[in-house]
């Protein structure tokens, strides 16, 4: 990445090497970063992350969106009928692949 380049992740905090990234960002090897993610959540209180003024760090929440409730209840209803029918749940979380 150039100099002025800035970071952004908002996807999974393991597939950033997260050490590196805070040397690229403490050495100036990269302007800065926008978090959404990290390695571990929530973030620990001793994170080297805290104290950069380079970047700009968020909860994981990049998802939220004006219609995020109204998307949420239509999933519940669908999955509702469903249950009420024996059927299969939609968005089931896949817990050995972690989504």
């Amino acid at each position: 990445m150039k100099p002025s380049a800035v970071f952004i992740n908002v996807g999974r905090g393991d597939t950033v090497q997260e050490t590196d990234l805070i040397k690229a960002l403490q050495d100036k090897i990269i302007a800065g970063a926008v978090l959404d993610v990290y390695r571990q959540e929530p973030l620990p209180a001793e994170s080297p992350l805290w104290k950069l003024s380079n970047v700009l760090m968020y909860p994981h929440c990049a998802d939220d969106d004006p219609e995020h409730i109204d998307k949420r209840i239509v999933v519940l209803n669908k999955n509702i009928a469903t249950i009420m029918n024996s059927q299969p749940l939609n968005n089931v979380v896949d817990k050995n692949i972690g989504y």
